[in-house]
């Protein structure tokens, strides 16, 4: 992939889900974090969605990687709760960034 340049959209009402999200990309380095979207090579959009566990409703992030001028996510992945773990959507932010890194495993800077 030649993309170098992201923007990320926080569509969760929760700052701490683009707060962590930002410092995972800022972590991995592969990509320029940038403040325009019309600047970037790829749009990163950090969602809220509901899913059933048990019987319980609970809030997780779902992420969508697009690439400008196409409809259809280039890549999406979900952050999801390990067992016994706290129900925090940053956590979840956290994780769906490294299912996104997981496509790149020889992307450092």
């Amino acid at each position: 992939m030649k993309a170098k340049t992201i923007y990320l959209t926080n569509r969760t009402g929760d700052q701490d889900v683009m707060d962590r999200a930002r410092e995972e990309f800022t972590t991995w380095g592969h990509f320029k974090i940038v403040d325009k979207k019309e600047d970037a090579d790829l749009i990163v959009v950090m969602e809220k969605f509901q899913r059933d566990f048990k019987g319980n409703s609970h809030d997780l992030i779902r992420l969508f990687v697009m690439v400008p001028g196409n409809d259809e996510p280039a890549f999406q992945a979900e952050g999801k709760p390990a067992a016994f773990t706290t129900w925090n959507l940053g956590s979840f932010a956290t994780k769906a960034v490294k299912e996104f890194e997981k496509r790149f495993p020889d992307a450092k800077k």
